[in-house]
């Protein structure tokens, strides 16, 4: 994932994560935070039928890319009010793809 792009999909905090990592990776942290909450979003839009922007969830995951458990924060009332406070997901990586599950 370019840096160009990181304001678009991380917020203030993931930003703030993203700078701790190491260079090298980065790129593929950020990649999979929009994976993550792309999952989000396909998984809450059908409970919610509203549309959430990037900024509007926060997304935990390990730094090291070595875990492959993720967790997400909405902070959108209207998603906080239909789910859960924190929920999980899991995510894959092979051949260079990344896959995001979201099941609950």
């Amino acid at each position: 994932m370019p840096c160009e792009l990181w304001g678009s999909i991380c917020g203030p905090d993931e930003l703030r994560r993203v700078r701790q990592i190491p260079a090298a990776n980065q790129g593929r942290w950020v990649t999979r935070v929009f994976c993550a909450k792309e999952a989000y979003y396909k998984w809450v839009y059908p409970r919610i039928q509203t549309i959430l922007d990037f900024h509007d969830v926060v997304i935990e995951m390990d730094p090291m890319l070595e875990d492959t458990k993720f967790s997400v924060r909405s902070l959108k009332h209207v998603a906080q009010k239909a789910t859960p406070p924190s929920i999980e997901g899991t995510l894959t990586v092979a051949q260079g793809l990344v896959l995001c599950l979201m099941i609950h």
